[in-house]
């Protein structure tokens, strides 16, 4: 899946000033919304991170990214769990779909 920001930032797109627009209407909208604080999360070192300084936007050197994936076991409420669905225990999609290399 591709972000917004990865699809304006690529090459053909460069340049032309796509990302500070589209920045500067997500700023008008949201500042008539009352939002007075606006935060990005950007891959390190993308082409985007210039729109973003090119509209004010200061670089945080005192906030880090953390990240932990659980696994679909350890989450409480899942959707998952909100229609009545399990995870099947593992190896057994392979055991029961009657696929085998010299079939595919």
């Amino acid at each position: 899946m591709t972000s917004l920001a990865e699809a304006v930032s690529g090459k053909p797109w460069r340049g032309h000033g796509v990302g500070q627009a589209l920045l500067a209407a997500l700023e008008e909208r949201l500042g008539r919304s009352g939002v007075r604080r606006i935060g990005a999360l950007l891959p390190d070192g993308e082409a985007i991170q210039r729109a973003f300084t090119h509209a004010g936007y200061v670089r945080r050197p005192d906030l880090c990214y953390v990240e932990k994936l659980l696994t679909a076991d350890s989450a409480e409420a899942t959707l998952l769990d909100q229609l009545g669905g399990a995870v099947p225990d593992d190896g057994l999609w392979e055991s029961i779909a009657g696929m085998s290399p010299r079939r595919r």
